[in-house]
């Protein structure tokens, strides 16, 4: 069993933890790529590729600037922000409410990451 975990839309910032292996550098659609800490309240949570093929380098990265990253401003409700071309949110899912939604980051090619579950 697990602990209990923070939503991370009520969080902010973030380090990351991330595989080793030559396989997690390019792992396929869906793959976990690690953990992201958030700076502020010790909340983590996974990194999950969801569709295309970035990095996990490039997925930990991003998440954790997104969560951590004072400079990255986020706007509204849905928290956008665009880091070096990504864009995150915090998206309104089917059959979720919003505050049990994760956040996801997109880049222009269509790769997606959600970060948390």
């Amino acid at each position: 069993m697990t602990a209990p975990q923070t939503r991370l839309s009520e969080t902010q910032p973030a380090t990351t933890t991330t595989q080793t292996t030559a396989a997690a550098a390019l792992p396929p659609t869906t793959a976990q790529c690690g953990t992201v800490t958030n700076n502020l309240n010790g909340a983590t949570a996974p990194v999950i590729i969801i569709a295309g093929t970035p990095s996990c380098p490039a997925a930990l990265s991003i998440s954790d600037r997104y969560l951590n990253d004072r400079t990255i401003a986020t706007q509204g409700q849905g928290r956008f922000a665009v880091i070096d071309g990504w864009h995150c949110n915090w998206p309104y899912l089917p059959d979720r409410s919003h505050a049990d939604s994760y956040l996801q980051c997109v880049d222009p090619t269509g790769n997606a990451v959600k970060i948390g579950d």
